[in-house]
C-alpha cells in the first residue's frame, strides 16, 4: 500500500502525483496508475496502451540489432521540466535509435522553431499542404513538442485521430504535458522510426517536420521503409525539410552541415531520391521557402494485381 507522502508519476502528462489526492486512478493489466486531473485519467482510459510502453527483449528487436550497436539514450531533463520522479520514469523509457535527437531543446524548443520562423503559423500552412480531411488518421513522426500533432488532430477531428512519436523522452513528456493543458485529443508514443510501433496500414497520412535532416543515411533507408509501411495503400506522406540551398549565400551559411551524415543527404538534394526508392510514387514538390527548405507530397501506391512494388536495392539508394 502506497502511503500518502509518496509520489508516483501520472503516465500521461508526466507530472508527480500523491496517491491518496490523486484526480482519479485507473487499472491496466493488473496495475493501478494515479492521475492529476480527470483529463488525464479519460486519456488513459481512452487508449492505456499508448502510456503504458511494453517492451520487447532484445532477441525479438533484430531489425534494430542489424543497425549496429546502440546505446541507450538517456537524455536529461532539467527541473525546470519535469520533477525527480518523472525523471526516473524518462531514464527508464529509453528507445534505442542512430538519429540525432533533440531532447536538450525540450524546454525551449516551441521557443525555438518560432525564433527560426517555423512556428505554429509555419505549422498550419504546413496543414494547409498536407490537406489532412476530416476523419483523416494523422502519424507525426518526430513530433517534437507536438505543435503540428496537435494541429493535426484538430484538422482531422472525430472520428479522426493524431499520433506524434519522438525517440526523446523529453520531447514525449512535454507534448503529452501541452496536450492535456490545451484539451488535445492528440495522442503521443516514445518511439523511434527506425521500428515503428504500428501495424501496416494503420493511417490515412504521415507527416514529418524537418526531422529527415536528423537521421543519417542508413536511418533514412530503413525510417523511410517504415514510414512506407505504416499509411494504408493510397495514404501519402507529407514532408518537409531543408534541401539543396538554391543560392550562394544559404551555402556559406550551411556548408559546415556537409560533414554531418545526417544533414549532408539534404544538401545535396538527394530527399526525392531517397522518397522514390522507399516505394513512394508520384513524389511532388507543392512548395519551397527561403530557397532552403522544400515541402514534398509523397503517396503509397494502390496495390495492383501483380503484387507488391518492387523497392530499390541498398545499393541503388543515394550515398554521400
Amino acid at each position: 500500500m502506497l502511503k500518502a507522502t509518496t509520489e508516483v508519476v501520472d503516465p500521461v502528462c508526466g507530472m508527480t502525483v500523491v496517491p491518496d489526492k490523486a484526480a482519479g486512478t485507473a487499472t491496466y493489466k493488473g496495475k493501478t496508475y494515479y492521475f492529476c486531473s480527470t483529463q488525464c485519467v479519460a486519456k488513459f482510459k481512452a487508449n492505456p496502451q499508448t502510456y503504458v510502453r511494453e517492451y520487447a527483449a532484445p532477441a525479438e528487436r533484430p531489425a534494430m540489432r542489424a543497425l549496429g550497436s546502440h546505446p541507450i539514450v538517456r537524455e536529461p531533463v532539467g527541473p525546470l521540466w519535469v520533477g525527480h520522479q518523472s525523471q526516473r520514469a524518462i531514464d527508464q523509457a529509453a528507445v534505442h535509435t542512430d538519429s540525432v535527437t533533440m531532447g536538450w531543446a525540450a524546454p525551449f524548443h516551441d521557443a525555438l522553431c518560432s525564433s527560426l520562423g517555423i512556428g505554429r503559423s509555419f505549422r498550419r500552412e504546413t496543414l494547409r499542404l498536407a490537406n489532412i480531411a476530416t476523419g483523416d488518421r494523422v502519424l507525426d513522426v518526430g513530433c517534437g513538442t507536438g505543435v503540428l500533432t496537435r494541429l493535426a488532430a484538430d484538422a482531422g477531428g472525430p472520428p479522426g485521430s493524431a499520433t506524434g512519436i519522438d525517440p526523446s523522452a523529453a520531447m514525449i513528456t512535454g507534448a503529452r504535458r501541452k496536450a492535456v493543458f490545451e484539451g488535445s485529443s492528440a495522442v503521443f508514443r516514445l518511439a523511434a522510426v527506425e521500428e515503428l510501433p504500428f501495424a501496416d496500414g494503420a493511417f490515412d497520412v504521415v507527416v514529418s517536420s524537418f526531422t529527415l535532416h536528423h537521421l543519417p543515411p542508413e536511418v533514412k533507408r530503413i525510417g523511410l521503409r517504415e514510414v512506407y509501411r505504416v499509411p494504408r495503400d493510397g495514404g501519402r506522406l507529407f514532408a518537409v525539410d531543408i534541401d539543396r540551398p538554391a543560392n550562394a549565400l544559404w551555402w556559406l551559411l550551411v556548408w559546415p552541415l556537409l560533414f554531418t551524415s545526417s544533414a549532408a543527404a539534404n544538401l545535396y538534394g538527394d530527399v526525392l531520391a531517397y522518397l522514390q526508392r522507399a516505394g513512394f510514387a508520384p513524389v511532388e514538390v507543392l512548395a519551397r521557402n527561403w530557397e532552403l527548405v522544400t515541402s514534398w507530397s509523397a503517396t503509397k501506391p494502390l496495390v495492383s494485381t501483380s503484387g507488391r512494388m518492387k523497392q530499390r536495392p541498398f545499393d541503388a539508394w543515394p550515398v554521400h
